[in-house]
């Protein structure tokens, strides 16, 4: 393997989490847009997403710790 092909595999592998990303966003502003009429379910979904997202986080750092 040269060093254009390392090259080129990072920017494939960068150019796709950034698609994959952008396609996570957007399927979870669907049901973030529809309950936004309904404050309780906007709150909860926001909760819920960012509760996830935090226990995500964790997860990846303690794993990557080691612990």
């Amino acid at each position: 393997t040269s060093i254009w092909q390392g090259l080129l595999y990072v920017a494939l592998f960068g150019l796709g989490s950034i698609a994959g990303m952008a396609l996570f966003s957007a399927a979870i502003t669907i049901p973030m847009r529809s309950a936004k009429a309904i404050t309780r379910a906007h709150n909860g979904l926001q909760l819920a997403i960012g509760g996830g997202t935090a226990a995500l986080g964790l997860f990846t750092v303690v794993s990557s710790a080691g612990f």
